[in-house]
Formats: structure tokens, C-alpha cells, sequence
């Protein structure tokens, strides 16, 4: 008998955005508690043949996959997943500090912005080692208005909803495993002069390593001998 190859992981080590446009972001959060992908699908319909008490034949219609509707809790107030998918405005101070927040505005289109979402999930050996982690991707994103609730006693933690609609023909989901979380590089002066096999790296910045370019967003690791792109 074939056994089934099994991986343990838990937790979520890292949300991530990457956003679209023509000046893309990479933001990283470690706040985010839970997250929940909903698949969302046309379904299929079943229709059958029956004489009274005799089913002749049946005619069935799989369902389709068209994408996933993702639930977000937060365990803090961030101003950039507000923005992002709240789709309103941030007020920064003259330091940068979060002075406040405009939602968009009541009965009007709002301008959301495009994005990928990812979540890292660590898989752990016997000891509660952690040996790998599995990055979920959810490209073609965008939020919907934040849902929050306050309890005397009790700390604010924010829910969002992410819908995740792929271009016809792509893939809905994407999982990848990495040795080890990437690294934030934004040029090819960031990178270590002897990286470990394994390392990872994701440019936050476009930038070019011998013959391998990375746009925003886009990530390679290191075989031993040299750094692969990771499609």
C-alpha cells in the first residue's frame, strides 16, 4: 500500500501583500491571527432520469472553482491593511505616526487596490522544530469594507475579507515550500555574501542578480551553487 506524504504545519508565521499597479508594495504583517479561505465556486447541478422507483441515469455537473473568499483576523489596528483593503485613506503625522483613518466615502465607488495575498504556515518535526514553511498564494485580490467590534475588557481585533477572483485559466491557489521565511532584500547589495542552501530572498524593489530579474514581489532561493527564481 502507497502511504500518502504528510507535512504538520501550524500556525501562521507571516501575512504578506504584494500589491499591483505601477507602483507596487510589498507589506508584511505578523499580527494576523487566523485567516480562513473559502473556496468559491459555480456549482455544478445533478439531474437524474427516474422512472417511479427506478433511477435510469444521471447527468452530473462538477463545480467550478472561480477563485476564494478569504477571512482575516487581526490582532491589532494597521493603518496599511486599512488602506488596502478598507480601501479608504490614512492620516500619517509630520513623523509618520498613525493620526487617523478616512473609511471611503458612503455611496460612492471606492478605489481599491489590486493585490496577491500570502500566508506562510510553519511545518514542524517531533521536537516543535520548525523544518519548512508552505507559502499560500491567493493572486487578484481585493477587500471589502472592515468589520470591527469593540468589548469593554477586551482588545479590538479587526476582520477583513479578501476576495481573490484569478484571471480565466490561472491557478486559484499556489503553494510553495521554502526551507526557511525570505528575506526583505530591495537591492543585489542587500544579499549576503555566503548564503546558507535554502536561503530565500524577496525583492521589495526591481532588481537583477547575474541573469535573474526580480520585480516587486517576485522571490529566488539558493541551491548551494547559485540562486533560483521561484516561478
Amino acid at each position: 500500500m502507497r502511504h500518502f506524504t504528510t507535512n504538520p504545519i501550524v500556525n501562521i508565521a507571516r501575512a504578506e501583500i504584494v500589491t499591483e499597479g505601477s507602483n507596487p508594495r510589498v507589506m508584511s504583517f505578523e499580527t494576523v491571527s487566523s485567516a480562513k479561505p473559502e473556496p468559491f465556486v459555480s456549482e455544478g447541478e445533478d439531474k437524474e432520469l427516474r422512472v417511479r422507483n427506478t433511477i435510469l441515469a444521471q447527468h452530473l455537473l462538477e463545480d467550478i472553482i472561480k477563485g476564494y473568499n478569504i477571512k482575516l483576523t487581526d490582532c491589532a489596528l494597521s493603518k496599511e491593511l486599512l488602506e488596502v483593503i478598507d480601501g479608504g485613506t490614512a492620516v500619517s503625522s509630520a513623523v509618520g505616526s498613525f493620526e487617523g483613518y478616512r473609511s471611503p466615502a458612503a455611496g460612492a465607488e471606492s478605489a481599491r487596490t489590486r493585490f496577491t495575498l500570502r500566508l506562510y504556515t510553519a511545518e514542524k518535526d517531533y521536537g516543535g522544530e520548525a523544518v519548512a514553511y508552505f507559502r499560500f498564494s491567493f493572486p487578484n485580490c481585493i477587500g471589502t469594507p472592515a468589520n470591527l467590534s469593540f468589548e469593554e475588557g477586551s482588545f479590538t481585533t479587526p476582520e477583513y475579507t479578501v476576495k481573490s477572483r484569478p484571471p480565466y485559466g490561472k491557478c486559484a491557489m499556489t503553494v510553495e515550500c521554502l526551507d526557511c521565511l525570505p528575506v526583505y532584500c530591495g537591492s543585489a547589495d542587500e544579499l549576503p555574501e555566503n548564503p546558507s542552501e535554502g536561503f530565500c530572498v524577496l525583492a521589495t524593489a526591481d532588481f537583477t542578480v547575474g541573469e535573474i530579474a526580480l520585480a516587486v514581489g517576485e522571490m529566488m532561493y539558493y541551491d548551494g551553487e547559485s540562486y533560483q527564481k521561484i516561478a
